[in-house]
């Protein structure tokens, strides 16, 4: 299977989203991420195009990239790596969580925000935001693609990358170079869902600091 990397763009949109909900199905902590699953209503999935569109246009530090099978056309895998710009004490101090967030999601976010600042602090960094291969087109060498184009950016510009890893992402970020920094309970219970999953806060420094640090 021929793979080529490249930009998302606007048309990719819902491709993108099919891709995203088939690899994280089953995941309750990425259900509450996208409010919706790959068997949900097409009215919620259609929310979430419109939100994931949104992005793309708007937030501009945030690069969605895709890796297609050049014979097909179709897209096997997606993710968007994130370049966190440095923040003062009191951006430090304030999480980003929309005021209309249900529940669940806010729970989410308080740990996953809170846990990034407190192990990255103020300093500029790329975070993996997500990541995902197609069920039907995993172990084809799409994931090392796309963890290949952040860390190209990340050493071009000295920064250190953050990752939060599931279980099953572990083992490719440390074969990449990232190393454990903190371990993390996503935990949440109410009469709808219940989750209590362990990821592993992860960080890798930029090969050029890494070859000082060895020398």
């Amino acid at each position: 299977m021929p793979l080529e990397l490249s930009k998302v763009e606007d048309s990719d949109i819902e491709e993108y989203v099919r891709v995203e909900l088939a690899g994280f199905h089953g995941d309750p902590v990425a259900l509450i991420f996208h409010g919706c699953d790959v068997d949900s209503p097409p009215a919620d999935i259609a929310a979430l195009v419109a939100k994931v569109r949104k992005s793309l246009h708007e937030k501009k530090d945030f690069h969605k990239i895709k890796v297609c099978d050049t014979d097909t056309g179709e897209i096997v895998a997606v993710a968007q790596w994130n370049f966190q710009r440095a923040k003062t004490p009191e951006e430090l101090e304030k999480l980003d969580i929309p005021n209309d967030a249900p529940p669940a999601l806010a729970a989410i976010l308080r740990t996953y925000l809170g846990t990034g600042n407190q192990i990255m602090g103020a300093k500029p960094y790329w975070k993996l935001g997500n990541m995902v291969t197609h069920p039907d087109h995993r172990r084809c060498g799409a994931a090392s693609l796309l963890m290949r184009w952040g860390i190209e950016q990340m050493d071009r510009d000295g920064l250190e990358a953050y990752i939060d890893a599931s279980p099953d992402g572990k083992l490719l970020y440390e074969h990449f170079g990232f190393k454990p920094a903190k371990e993390v309970v996503y935990e949440f219970s109410d009469s709808d869902i219940e989750v209590r999953e362990t990821h592993t806060c992860m960080v890798r420094m930029p090969r050029s600091l890494t070859t000082e640090m060895e020398e």
